[in-house]
């Protein structure tokens, strides 16, 4: 039996939920990375001018409620549906700066996966990197380049060494 996906009908599930906001929002985006591996975050330009960074679970409108959670549901990593969003001062994107008569919020990948670069213009222009998961793909200031080479001249001291045992014991088996 063939079955034609074109013009199939599925159950279409639609989910809605309401959020308040706790004030008036100008603009929405989403962080976009290179390869699509990092989870996105939601980008909202307030009329402050200010920019949040919520994380998109936040908005996940399967969000179930507090008597509902079950252990398939948590394990999905999915939050309690709270209506309220609450904004904290560590999601601030833009700190103590603010886009005066912010418009738009545009994003683009960067070369490193975790990172994703942010343009929000109004009156003013706002640029920064955004690293949705923290720098992941970074390496530290105080990592020991040294040791890395060192390891590494030592594997392959041990690789060669050993394909040489490997060719005498070849050679000795071969005479027997």
């Amino acid at each position: 039996c063939i079955r034609d996906s074109i013009n199939a009908e599925y159950g279409k599930v639609i989910l809605d939920q309401t959020y308040v906001f706790p004030t008036g929002v100008t603009s929405l985006a989403s962080t976009v990375t290179s390869r699509g591996v990092t989870p996105k975050r939601i980008l909202v330009g307030l009329n402050s001018g200010q920019i949040v960074s919520l994380d998109k679970r936040i908005l996940d409108p399967r969000r179930p409620l507090a008597n509902q959670i079950t252990p398939e549901i948590q394990a999905e990593g999915l939050f309690p549906y709270v209506p309220y969003i609450s904004l904290d001062s560590k999601t601030f994107i833009n700190y103590d700066k603010t886009v005066e008569n912010l418009r738009c919020i545009v994003t683009a990948p960067a070369t490193l996966e975790s990172t994703s670069l942010v343009l929000a213009y109004g009156l003013d222009v706002f640029y920064t990197p955004a690293t949705p998961s923290k720098p992941y793909d970074l390496l530290s200031a105080d990592f020991s380049f040294s040791t890395i080479i060192i390891a590494t001249l030592v594997l392959s001291l041990m690789t060669f060494i050993s394909y040489a045992f490997f060719k005498r014991k070849e050679l000795k088996d071969s005479w027997k």
